[in-house]
């Protein structure tokens, strides 16, 4: 599976400068000497040991809903068979992200994302179940790990994964805007409204069109880090 992952680090474009922050990072990926920088790199790292990738930083991402906007526009452009996306502040292990990658495995329109703690809190998991789900069984098999899905509704964006049957639907159902260089790009991530009225905001309002042409789902096996704070998905099955 070849793979186009992206990366944005509003954090570090404030210190060193948008160009500098994407550069940096960039060069910590593809050098293990390279000091790691921000907890992505390490992900991003263990990421090539699996897949064949090409790279995308934007290291200003002020506008977060343009910003991944314009990351799922550039991997829908590509080559690339699914859309790798993590947040600076995330960081996992290669078991977490060959399950993520095995999950979307498929010619059917497959979304996986895996679940991680809410920064700032001790117990809260950034998912919603819906009221009846179902488990899967993913399997690995280079490297060998097994591990489950479940189906889900919402979550956060921080590591996620996208086929191309289902980045090709889900920018079909959304709409599309224009910015400096004239070329229309997927507005995946414009906030929306749900079908009760309730503001979505830029990661909920991806999901919500994912889940109009797609199947949604949540890996409950492996660990993710965010903002330092462990989360062992497994706590979160049935």
């Amino acid at each position: 599976m070849k793979v186009y992952a992206s990366c944005s680090s509003y954090t570090l474009g404030c210190l060193v400068g948008m160009h500098e922050a994407s550069r940096l990072i960039s060069a910590a990926v593809s050098d293990p000497e390279h000091e790691q920088l921000i907890p992505a790199v390490h992900a991003l790292r263990l990421l090539r040991e699996l897949s064949e990738f090409q790279l995308r930083v934007d290291g200003g991402a002020t506008q977060i809903a343009k910003t991944r906007s314009r990351h799922f526009t550039a991997a829908l452009a590509s080559d690339c068979d699914a859309w790798f996306t993590i947040d600076d502040d995330i960081d996992t292990d290669l078991g977490t992200l060959a399950l993520l990658l095995a999950a979307v495995k498929s010619d059917d329109p497959r979304v996986c994302f895996a679940p991680y703690r809410q920064r700032g809190t001790e117990h809260v998991a950034l998912v919603t179940w819906p009221d009846v789900g179902l488990e899967r069984k993913v399997l690995s098999l280079s490297p060998v790990f097994s591990g489950y899905v479940r189906s889900a509704l919402y979550g956060g964006f921080g590591l996620v994964v996208v086929n191309r049957a289902a980045m090709q639907l889900i920018a079909r159902d959304a709409p599309t805007f224009i910015e400096g260089d004239g070329a229309p790009k997927s507005a995946a991530f414009l906030e929306t409204l749900d079908a009760e009225g309730h503001w979505l905001g830029e990661d909920f309002a991806f999901y919500e069109r994912a889940r109009r042409v797609a199947t949604v789902e949540a890996l409950v096996t492996g660990n993710v880090t965010h903002a330092g704070a462990p989360l062992d998905l497994s706590t979160l099955r049935m």
